[in-house]
């Protein structure tokens, strides 16, 4: 009975790592490339269909940022991209303290991206009101 419950135990803890990150496989960068000269990768965050998002340090300012790459099928899409440049200007304009702030837009390798502040998990649940 024992060795029954130590077996759940360890599925249950490994399906659990397996969903926190089983996107990692399939990510574009690895924890510890550095992008622009500026920007270290921690990890992946999230991907879905509007792109990835990972966490990163900004070594340049000295702190954590989100970076949200766009998804491959919109890298040459000039309207998709006209209208990323056109969200990230009008971001930069909202101050709120339930809206992340946007710090800038870049490229690399012909991936284009955008530097958002990080928010960590106990605070996005208190910002969302969770």
């Amino acid at each position: 009975m024992e060795d029954n419950e130590a077996t759940r135990r360890l599925k249950t803890a490994d399906s659990r790592r397996s969903s926190s990150f089983a996107s990692i496989d399939d990510a574009r960068f690895i924890p510890g490339t550095l992008l622009a000269g500026r920007y270290r990768i921690v990890g992946l965050l999230g991907k879905g269909g509007m792109g990835e998002v990972y966490r990163a340090d900004d070594l340049k300012l000295g702190q954590p940022v989100a970076l949200k790459f766009l998804p491959d099928n919109l890298l040459n899409d000039g309207a998709s991209l006209a209208r990323f440049h056109r969200e990230v200007r009008v971001a930069r304009q909202v101050s709120h303290k339930n809206v992340c702030r946007v710090y800038d837009i870049g490229e690399v390798n012909g991936h284009h991206f955008l530097s958002m502040e990080f928010i960590k998990e106990k605070n996005s649940r208190r910002c969302c009101g969770e």
